[in-house]
C-alpha cells in the first residue's frame, strides 16, 4: 500500500472515509440491516480513517518546519527539566539529613555497588566459568591430587 504524497490523495482518502462512513450510518439505520453488514461496513469505515489519519500524520511529520519546532520544544522541556532538579535539589539536600533519609549521592553510591555485586555473582555463577576447586588437604600442601602416596611424617 503506497502512502498519498499529494493533497489530492490525502484529501481522496478523507473522502474515501466519508463515504464509508456514510455507509455505516445508512446501514445501521435501516429497519432490516443485518448485524454482520453493518460490521463489515464499520471495518471497512475504520480501516479508511486509519489510512487517511497515517498519511495526515506522515504528511506533518515531514514538514521541516514541525521537526524544527517539535525539536526546540523538547530541547526548552529537557532545559527546564534540569533546571528543576538543581533547584529542588539544592533547596533539599540540608532537609534530608534532619528529616533521616540519606543524600541522593549516598543512595546511588550504594545502588552503584548493589549493581556491580550483582555483574560479579552473574559471572561466577554463568555456566562455564565455574572451575572445579581441589580443596583436600593433599592439594593444600602441594601434592598433585591423583598422588595416593601417603605424605612422610617428619617430627
Amino acid at each position: 500500500m503506497g502512502q498519498p504524497q499529494s493533497r489530492g490523495d490525502i484529501a481522496s482518502l478523507y473522502q474515501a472515509l466519508a463515504a464509508e462512513v456514510q455507509e455505516v450510518l445508512r446501514k445501521a439505520s435501516a429497519a432490516g440491516g443485518d448485524r454482520e453488514d453493518v460490521e463489515a461496513a464499520a471495518w471497512k469505515a475504520y480501516e479508511a480513517w486509519v489510512r487517511a489519519a497515517h498519511a495526515s500524520i506522515e504528511k506533518i511529520v515531514a514538514t521541516p518546519a514541525i521537526g524544527d519546532v517539535a525539536a526546540a520544544v523538547l530541547n526548552s522541556f529537557l532545559r527546564l527539566q534540569q533546571i528543576g532538579n538543581s533547584v529542588v535539589g539544592s533547596l533539599f539536600a540540608p532537609l534530608w539529613p534532619m528529616v533521616g533519609l540519606t543524600p541522593l549521592t549516598e543512595t546511588q553510591a550504594l545502588f552503584d555497588r548493589i549493581e556491580s555485586l550483582r555483574r560479579e555473582v552473574r559471572q561466577r555463577t554463568a555456566p562455564g566459568t565455574l572451575k572445579p576447586r581441589n580443596t583436600s588437604r593433599r592439594a593444600q600442601n602441594g601434592h598433585p591430587p591423583g598422588n595416593k602416596k601417603p605424605a612422610s611424617i617428619t617430627q
